[in-house]
Protein backbone atom coordinates (compact mmCIF):
# COMPACT_ATOMS: atom_id res chain seq x y z
CA UNK A 1 0.00 0.00 0.00
CA UNK A 2 2.95 2.49 0.81
CA UNK A 3 4.15 2.47 -3.00
CA UNK A 4 0.96 4.06 -3.68
CA UNK A 5 1.69 7.03 -1.40
CA UNK A 6 3.37 10.10 -3.46
CA UNK A 7 6.85 10.84 -2.56
CA UNK A 8 6.93 12.76 0.27
CA UNK A 9 3.43 11.59 1.77
CA UNK A 10 2.32 11.23 5.34
CA UNK A 11 4.54 11.73 8.57
CA UNK A 12 7.56 12.05 6.70
CA UNK A 13 6.54 14.95 4.13
CA UNK A 14 4.86 16.97 7.24
CA UNK A 15 8.83 17.37 8.22
CA UNK A 16 10.34 17.15 4.55
CA UNK A 17 8.02 20.23 4.11
CA UNK A 18 8.98 22.06 7.09
CA UNK A 19 12.47 22.28 6.13
CA UNK A 20 11.67 24.04 3.14
CA UNK A 21 11.77 27.55 4.58
CA UNK A 22 15.02 26.98 5.85
CA UNK A 23 16.16 25.52 2.66
CA UNK A 24 14.86 28.69 1.45
CA UNK A 25 16.62 31.47 3.31
CA UNK A 26 20.22 29.87 2.72
CA UNK A 27 19.34 30.25 -0.88
CA UNK A 28 17.97 33.76 -0.48
CA UNK A 29 21.38 33.94 1.06
CA UNK A 30 23.38 33.73 -1.54
CA UNK A 31 25.28 36.76 -2.62
CA UNK A 32 24.10 37.25 -6.16
CA UNK A 33 20.95 37.12 -5.00
CA UNK A 34 21.54 39.23 -2.51
CA UNK A 35 20.70 42.73 -4.26
CA UNK A 36 17.27 41.16 -5.60
CA UNK A 37 16.52 41.25 -2.12
CA UNK A 38 17.75 43.92 -0.55
CA UNK A 39 16.59 46.54 -2.54
CA UNK A 40 13.28 45.53 -2.76
CA UNK A 41 13.58 45.79 1.50
CA UNK A 42 14.62 49.23 1.45
CA UNK A 43 12.23 50.52 -0.81
CA UNK A 44 9.34 49.02 0.95
CA UNK A 45 10.95 50.15 4.05
CA UNK A 46 11.07 53.69 2.87
CA UNK A 47 7.82 53.87 1.41
CA UNK A 48 6.70 51.93 4.79
CA UNK A 49 7.60 54.61 6.92
CA UNK A 50 6.93 57.20 4.80
CA UNK A 51 2.95 56.01 4.52
CA UNK A 52 2.79 55.15 7.96
CA UNK A 53 4.30 58.74 9.30
CA UNK A 54 1.78 60.52 7.25
CA UNK A 55 -1.05 58.95 8.60
CA UNK A 56 0.20 59.90 12.11
CA UNK A 57 0.98 63.11 10.90
CA UNK A 58 -2.13 64.46 8.83
CA UNK A 59 -4.52 61.59 8.95
CA UNK A 60 -5.17 61.11 12.63
CA UNK A 61 -5.20 65.20 12.92
CA UNK A 62 -8.14 65.50 10.40
CA UNK A 63 -9.91 62.33 11.94
CA UNK A 64 -9.78 63.70 15.43
CA UNK A 65 -11.27 66.88 14.47
CA UNK A 66 -13.85 65.17 12.55
CA UNK A 67 -14.84 62.87 15.25
CA UNK A 68 -14.84 65.40 18.01
CA UNK A 69 -17.44 67.48 16.04
CA UNK A 70 -19.35 64.75 15.29
CA UNK A 71 -19.78 63.22 18.55
CA UNK A 72 -20.18 66.62 20.40
CA UNK A 73 -23.93 66.08 19.92
CA UNK A 74 -23.46 62.86 22.46
CA UNK A 75 -24.69 63.44 25.94
CA UNK A 76 -21.98 62.62 28.93
CA UNK A 77 -23.12 60.18 29.90
CA UNK A 78 -21.99 58.10 26.46
CA UNK A 79 -18.61 59.89 26.31
CA UNK A 80 -17.34 56.22 26.25
CA UNK A 81 -17.92 56.07 22.89
CA UNK A 82 -15.92 58.71 21.92
CA UNK A 83 -12.67 56.29 22.82
CA UNK A 84 -14.13 53.00 21.04
CA UNK A 85 -15.30 55.05 17.97
CA UNK A 86 -11.32 56.36 18.18
CA UNK A 87 -10.26 53.25 18.25
CA UNK A 88 -11.88 51.72 15.22
CA UNK A 89 -11.09 54.59 12.89
CA UNK A 90 -7.59 54.00 14.20
CA UNK A 91 -7.76 50.78 12.99
CA UNK A 92 -8.97 50.84 9.80
CA UNK A 93 -6.61 53.51 8.83
CA UNK A 94 -3.87 51.06 9.61
CA UNK A 95 -5.23 48.18 7.66
CA UNK A 96 -6.32 50.60 4.74
CA UNK A 97 -2.21 52.06 5.15
CA UNK A 98 -1.05 48.63 4.89
CA UNK A 99 -3.24 47.39 1.93
CA UNK A 100 -1.86 50.36 -0.08
CA UNK A 101 1.48 49.67 0.94
CA UNK A 102 1.07 46.00 0.05
CA UNK A 103 -0.09 47.20 -3.73
CA UNK A 104 2.74 50.20 -3.95
CA UNK A 105 5.22 48.03 -2.47
CA UNK A 106 4.67 44.57 -4.84
CA UNK A 107 4.43 47.10 -7.61
CA UNK A 108 7.70 48.74 -7.27
CA UNK A 109 9.71 45.31 -6.10
CA UNK A 110 7.98 43.62 -9.13
CA UNK A 111 11.28 44.92 -11.49
CA UNK A 112 13.51 43.13 -8.58
CA UNK A 113 11.09 40.14 -7.88
CA UNK A 114 11.40 39.35 -11.71
CA UNK A 115 15.25 39.62 -11.79
CA UNK A 116 15.38 37.58 -8.45
CA UNK A 117 13.12 34.41 -10.13
CA UNK A 118 15.54 34.58 -13.24
CA UNK A 119 19.01 34.43 -10.91
CA UNK A 120 17.11 31.86 -9.24
CA UNK A 121 16.36 29.78 -12.14
CA UNK A 122 20.35 30.43 -13.15
CA UNK A 123 21.36 29.34 -10.19
CA UNK A 124 19.06 25.96 -9.84
CA UNK A 125 19.42 24.85 -13.19
CA UNK A 126 22.45 26.71 -14.28
CA UNK A 127 19.79 27.74 -17.54
CA UNK A 128 19.54 31.99 -17.89
CA UNK A 129 16.37 32.88 -19.15
CA UNK A 130 16.13 35.53 -21.92
CA UNK A 131 14.91 39.04 -20.29
CA UNK A 132 15.95 42.09 -20.11
CA UNK A 133 18.84 43.26 -17.99
CA UNK A 134 18.50 45.47 -14.96
CA UNK A 135 18.95 48.95 -16.06
CA UNK A 136 16.67 51.80 -16.29
CA UNK A 137 15.28 50.83 -19.56
CA UNK A 138 14.54 47.16 -17.72
CA UNK A 139 13.61 48.68 -14.96
CA UNK A 140 10.77 50.83 -16.67
CA UNK A 141 9.91 47.96 -19.03
CA UNK A 142 8.97 45.65 -15.91
CA UNK A 143 7.56 48.81 -14.00
CA UNK A 144 5.29 49.28 -17.05
CA UNK A 145 4.23 46.12 -17.23
CA UNK A 146 3.84 45.62 -13.63
CA UNK A 147 1.17 48.46 -13.68
CA UNK A 148 -0.70 47.19 -16.89
CA UNK A 149 -1.17 43.93 -14.98
CA UNK A 150 -2.37 45.66 -11.72
CA UNK A 151 -4.67 48.17 -14.44
CA UNK A 152 -5.96 44.65 -15.24
CA UNK A 153 -6.63 43.40 -12.68
CA UNK A 154 -8.48 46.72 -11.41
CA UNK A 155 -10.60 46.24 -14.42
CA UNK A 156 -11.90 43.37 -14.34
CA UNK A 157 -12.73 43.78 -10.39
CA UNK A 158 -14.78 46.70 -11.24
CA UNK A 159 -16.36 44.64 -14.18
CA UNK A 160 -17.33 41.87 -11.55
CA UNK A 161 -18.15 44.21 -8.70
CA UNK A 162 -20.66 46.68 -11.41
CA UNK A 163 -22.02 43.41 -12.80
CA UNK A 164 -22.83 41.66 -9.18
CA UNK A 165 -24.54 45.09 -8.58
CA UNK A 166 -27.10 45.47 -11.50
CA UNK A 167 -27.69 41.84 -10.79
CA UNK A 168 -28.92 42.61 -7.13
Amino acid sequence: MSSLLPNGAGVGGLFIGATYPLRAVRLLLHPKLRPYIVWPLVINLLLGIGLYASLFWFGLRRLDAYIDTYLATLPEWLALVRYGVQGLVLLLLLVVTGLVLLQFGSLLGSPFYGRLSEELELIKTGQRLAGLPLTPIGILSDLGRAIAFELKKFCWRSQSVASYCSAT
